[in-house]
């Protein structure tokens, strides 16, 4: 696993951990879900700016770090705020998000807010699996403001070879089996594995 995708990987460890000593048992599950349906949620607002501005071929930055700062703010001014009231609405209602399927979703948390260690699990690690991948993406989008094309800036954060037409999801898909794979254990791969329930 690349460097920045481990750095993403500890970051929503570290989220987890903080959200497990603020939470009580019944309530952990539920906060873990809703925020891995925030981070797609916004993803999905995100990605029609990402590929209309970040893959046009201009080299607007010289700078890598510039790029993702510049990435990161426009995420805080102008989505955030957008996709807040959608979230809960999205958790509830909502069928598909990428490479989730909401109905099986949803019932996994319940599973996991009355006990049941292996869903909380899979709750847990399709978190760490979606805010890792959304990152990537995040890091993709700075590398199209340095001027690489969509493919060559995927190319940077992974080991994925994709058409430069890839439709969004597919991508997004392509790069989850990409952090599942590159995973630090056996077991976490096993959890992963029971994520395939959820996909588009």
């Amino acid at each position: 696993m690349n460097a920045y995708a481990e750095s993403m990987l500890k970051t929503s460890k570290s989220k987890l951990l903080g959200w497990r000593k603020r939470y009580d048992a019944a309530e952990y599950p539920r906060k873990v879900a809703i925020n891995t349906v925030y981070e797609l949620v916004l993803l999905e607002a995100i990605w029609p700016w990402i590929e209309e501005h970040c893959f046009n071929g201009e080299a607007l930055f010289d700078s890598l770090e510039d790029a993702r700062y510049f990435v990161q703010e426009t995420k805080l001014r102008t989505y955030i705020p957008e996709v807040h009231p959608q979230v809960m609405p999205a958790f509830a209602n909502r069928d598909r998000l990428p490479n989730i399927i909401m109905q099986d979703y949803r019932q996994c948390v319940l599973q996991a807010i009355t006990g049941d260690t292996e869903a909380l699990e899979v709750i847990e690690n399709t978190y760490l699996m979606h805010f890792t991948s959304t990152y990537l993406l995040y890091l993709c989008a700075a590398f199209g403001l340095t001027g690489l094309a969509r493919d060559e800036a995927i190319g940077r954060v992974s080991e994925l070879v994709v058409g430069s037409n890839e439709n969004f999801v597919n991508l997004y898909t392509m790069l989850n089996l990409t952090v599942q794979i590159e995973f630090e254990n056996s077991l976490q791969l096993k959890v992963f594995a029971a994520t395939l329930k959820f996909p588009r």
